[in-house]
């Protein structure tokens, strides 16, 4: 049992979860190639792709901790906010 869930139930929500998050990253590869990032695919990737390494944690077979850290940097940096800008006066 994983969360009280029995292993099977939760290896297969694992794996439909990454299967989303495979789909997902195909459709924003493509708008990446075309020069149109499809700003709520990203998040559907980043969401599902992060749901993916956290119930990677409940299986006791794999320990996806640098995957988890590199997809939060990635995160982090994609929707960051940009610093303020102050106008100068003019000279």
């Amino acid at each position: 049992m994983v969360f009280g869930v029995s292993l099977g139930t939760y290896t297969l929500l694992h794996v439909v979860i990454s299967l989303i998050g495979i789909g997902s990253g195909f459709v924003v590869m493509y708008g990446f190639l075309k020069g149109k990032p499809l700003n709520s695919w990203i998040a559907a990737f980043l969401t599902t792709t992060g749901l993916t390494s956290i119930t990677g944690f409940g299986l006791l077979f794999t320990w996806q901790c640098s995957a988890f850290i590199v997809l939060g940097v990635f995160a982090v940096k994609r929707y960051r906010l940009a610093p303020v800008r102050t106008m100068s006066p003019a000279a």
